[in-house]
């Protein structure tokens, strides 16, 4: 079965050009991606979620955790050759973490960020999966997958990315590559009420400057344009109390790279560096505001 509309070959002639991608969420993650290795050796670049039982100690365990929640809320037969793209990869963490359960699967990831390419393929190579695991330069709203070939889309905080408070444009392209019947998991950030007093307005705008996002989705218009474009059995979960956890995290592991970077010469913090590290902290009095910002895991079929 074709899957692309290229060949890998042929890549480079229909990749998107460098210019028409955002260049300042390029800029903030070649600056302040590296330092992702403070929060997670293996680079996850997003919240864990905990389970009754785990060692909330245990950062990486629950950050895994994380990704299998997600993946797993696409429901496919892990013995089945499965084509998975993960929209807003990073560096690959999880689809490198993923391909070991999905044994027979390709999994596939999107990102406008060259650095994170050249480090994931580095490190895909380094754990053997480089023939199941691919990961492309391009806009996740505009990728090259064939219409109705994809088995499941996941994107793990990166949906806030796209343009607009619904992010049409990222759940279009998701829709379009989908095969009838599968299913899309998203885990981020959603806006719940959009009436913030101003210092709160204050707050989550510095917050979204920090992390080179325009605006979280906000949860009504992201699901209502869901229904508009066809997607069914929409699942909804709130889990900021399952992040909490790993969010509690953040200041002991901001001071002690603070602390790392006293006795750091050669790599200076810079605008980003700074950002990625005030804006979780921030994030941290954002979370308290429940009624106004909360954490949710959106599954939806085609």
């Amino acid at each position: 079965m074709k899957t692309l509309e290229i060949t890998p070959k042929e890549y480079v002639k229909k990749a998107i050009e460098p210019k028409k991608f955002d260049a300042n969420v390029i800029d903030y993650y070649d600056d302040a991606g590296p330092d992702y290795e403070a929060w997670s050796k293996a680079y996850n670049m997003h919240f864990g979620y905990y389970k009754w039982g785990m060692n909330p100690f245990n950062r990486e365990a629950m950050l895994n955790k994380m990704t299998e929640q997600v993946y797993g809320k696409l429901g496919l037969d892990k013995n089945n050759k499965n084509i998975i793209a993960d929209f807003g990869c990073g560096v690959g963490t999880s689809l490198r973490h993923m391909v070991k359960k999905y044994k027979r699967s390709y999994l596939y990831g999107i990102t406008i960020v060259l650095t994170q390419i050249l480090k994931g393929n580095r490190l895909t190579k380094k754990q053997g999966v480089n023939n199941r695991v691919f990961m492309w330069q391009f806009d996740y709203a505009n990728t090259p997958f064939m219409s109705n070939s994809v088995d499941g889309v996941v994107a793990i905080e990166s949906s806030c990315y796209a343009e607009g408070k619904d992010k049409a444009p990222v759940l279009n392209e998701m829709y379009r590559v989908l095969k009838p019947g599968h299913s899309v998991a998203i885990a981020d950030c959603f806006v719940k009420q959009n009436d913030m007093s101003k210092n709160l307005k204050r707050l989550y705008k510095r917050i979204c400057k920090g992390w080179a996002v325009e605006d979280f989705a906000h949860l009504e218009e992201f699901v209502s344009h869901m229904n508009t474009i066809g997607f069914k059995n929409i699942k909804i979960e709130e889990v900021s109390w399952r992040i909490a956890p790993s969010v509690m995290h953040v200041p002991w592991v901001s001071l002690k790279f603070l602390l790392k970077q006293l006795f750091e010469k050669n790599n200076p913090m810079n605008k980003h560096r700074w950002n990625n590290v005030i804006s979780p902290l921030l994030s941290i009095l954002l979370g308290m505001h429940r009624k106004t910002i909360g954490y949710y895991l959106i599954s939806a079929k085609k």
